[in-house]
């Protein structure tokens, strides 16, 4: 007999699931087949629509001060805007999904780059709509129905997020154009499960951490693995061409100097052992439309 807290089924490869734990009244589970960590049940899309159009940017969970959220993250940024232009020219059109407060943005149109953004907290919208950047107001199912297409389709910190990841990875085939390319860069399962599971042992009865934010209901709806990403990305009729390690931001003092050694372990481990390497924060995946 399947235990009760197996009996679900993983939302990106359908394998048999294990409770994880509690966090802020909901429930993460973890895939025993593709390691990918998840909510469940999922709460619905119209609520998550609903929440980040009007409290995302307040629920701290994403910082509210953009300049100092896009300091943090410009490192990230940069490295995202160095591997973007080497996927395509200047002039081949490169969208954001997801483009929060623009810092993406704003890297690659210094860049000469073709971009165009989307978002859906309106309050990030009106922000970079007051300096002159491109973001419109939307998901990528409204750029696919607006009929937009790309070379480079880009989501950064988006795809954990996602109610239906499989609809978000084919709405971008359906945009991208023909050998184009779909960046994400998202935090992993590997870590935040093995610091749980460690936990747990030594207080049972506790919430899980949230490990660096990476367990953060609602918000974090699934945490990806390279498998789960690569079973998605299948189903899709996607080629994952490349997945590595995330570079991190750089929050500033303490934090900052866990974030420098978690990359550090992250890369030195994952050049040894390739993708069963679980201790990545985060990783960056390439997939691309054949």
């Amino acid at each position: 007999m399947i235990p009760a807290e197996t009996a679900a089924r993983c939302a990106a490869c359908e394998g048999m699931m294990r409770l994880l734990g509690p966090r802020d009244g909901y429930d993460y589970f973890e895939c025993l087949d593709c390691g990918a960590v998840q909510l469940h049940p999922f709460p619905s899309a119209e609520l998550l629509k609903t929440l980040y159009e009007e409290q995302y940017v307040h629920a701290g969970h994403y910082g509210d001060d953009a300049e100092r959220h896009n300091r943090i993250r410009r490192q990230v940024f940069n490295w995202l805007a160095d591997r973007i232009t080497k996927l395509c020219s200047a002039e081949e059109p490169v969208m954001e999904i997801g483009a929060g407060w623009g810092g993406l943005a704003e890297i690659l149109l210094s860049r000469g780059i073709a971009y165009e953004g989307w978002e859906l907290s309106a309050d990030a919208v009106a922000a970079a709509r007051e300096r002159g950047l491109p973001i419109r107001f939307g998901t990528i199912e409204d750029a696919r129905e607006a009929g937009a297409q790309a070379t480079v389709v880009v989501s950064c910190a988006v795809y954990e997020h996602l109610s239906n990841q499989l609809e978000f990875l084919i709405s971008a085939k359906e945009i991208l154009q023909p050998g184009g390319y779909l960046v994400l860069q998202c935090p992993s399962a590997g870590l935040p499960a093995r610091v749980s599971r460690w936990l747990s042992r030594i207080l049972p009865h506790r919430d899980l951490p949230s490990v660096f934010g990476s367990l953060a209901p609602p918000w974090h709806v699934l945490l990806p693995t390279p498998a789960s990403v690569r079973a998605q990305a299948s189903q899709a009729g996607l080629a994952v061409v490349e997945v590595c390690p995330s570079p991190s931001g750089r929050a500033g003092g303490l934090r900052s100097a866990l974030q420098v050694l978690n990359e550090v372990i992250g890369r030195t481990g994952f050049s040894v052992r390739g993708e069963s390497w679980p201790y990545v924060m985060a990783h960056v995946y390439i997939l691309q439309r054949v």
